[in-house]
Order: structure tokens, then sequence, then C-alpha cells
């Protein structure tokens, strides 16, 4: 499900609907998910529906609980009996405010092996994040230097946030395809 430039997530389904049906149904789709479909629809065409949006994650932090908002970019490519889905997520944020850029959502990509590398990946994108938000380079490295007492407890929530996740993910493709699929006699009324 993982792309091949793993930064998103891509799926191919198959179907019996015509290319005119799949784009009706994923419109639909669109219109049932999202607050305002008009707002967050920026190409649509029957080969291609493309979406600028967001989906919530609940993630446990220490003994905290926090509902983050994940902005992501949802593209539709349509043809006769089969579409893709194509999820790449963009940035994390809480209560309005980004929160550690691409870097927060990218460990969840491809899981860590084990604490090593998750440590050398959280240490890099501390840094980097630092930088983001203007520090200098040598004051970027103290605050690592000071946050990274944090990585054992910061891995044992990765690791419990990880399977959160990897199921919102699978539920947003699921809710599609089995809305693309839902029989006609399901609406009849």
């Amino acid at each position: 499900m993982l792309n091949k430039e793993k930064n998103g997530y891509t799926k191919v389904i198959n179907t019996e609907l015509s290319k005119k049906e799949i784009y009706q149904k994923l419109n639909e789709w669109i219109a049932t998910n999202y607050k305002s479909a008009k707002d967050v629809i920026q190409l649509n065409t029957e080969e291609k529906i493309i979406t600028k949006g967001n989906f919530s994650v609940t993630f446990n932090v220490s003994k905290y609980v926090f509902i983050y908002s994940i902005n992501n970019s949802l593209t539709f490519s349509i043809r006769e009996k089969k579409f893709k889905i194509d999820l790449i997520p963009n940035s994390m944020s809480y209560n309005g405010s980004e929160v550690g850029g691409i870097e927060a959502i990218r460990q969840y990509f491809e899981p860590f092996e084990n604490i090593d590398t998750f440590t050398e990946y959280s240490l890099d994108a501390m840094y980097k994040g630092f930088l983001g938000m203007g520090y200098s380079e040598k004051k970027s490295k103290k605050n690592v230097k000071k946050y990274s007492s944090t990585i054992k407890d910061n891995y044992k929530d990765y690791l419990n946030n990880l399977p959160i996740w990897n199921e919102q993910i699978k539920l947003t493709f699921k809710s599609i395809e089995d809305y693309v699929n839902k029989k006609s006699s399901d609406d009849d009324w």
C-alpha cells in the first residue's frame, strides 16, 4: 500500500463500473465525507479528481491523548472498470498549529525495526524541526541534546500509535472502495 516514492499510500481498485459511474461515485463520496466538496476539490475531470483536505487521527503521547489533523492530498485516477487512490499526507496539526512537519508523519510510512533506527531518525527530525523554527545550528543541537532523553518514551508512544495510524489509512481506503462498489439497489427507496 505504501507508494513507490514512500511518501504516501496508493491502491488500485477493480470494479464492474464504467468510468462515468466511478467518477460519479467518487464525487458522491467526497461530498459525503468533506464539509464542503467545493472547498477541497482542486481538479475534477472524468479521468482525475484531486482533493486537498484532512483527516483526524487520535494518538497517545505519554499519558495524554491528542487528536491530530492530517493534511493531505487525495488523488483519484479513473479508468474503465478500475480506479487508483493516492493518499499523500503533507503535514500534521493540533488545534490549528502545525506540529513536527512532514518528519512527524514520515515515521509512519516505513516502520522502524528497532529503537536505534528510531533514535537516529528522531534526532535528525528534531534537529530539522528546530532549524525550521528559526533556531541557529548551535541552539538546535543544544535542544536536540536536551530532548534526546525522551527518546525511549517516544519510541513506546510510536509503537502504540503505529497501529492506530495504519488502521486510519486502511479505513480511509475501505470507505472509498465500499462506497464506489455499493450496489445501486442499496440506494433504492
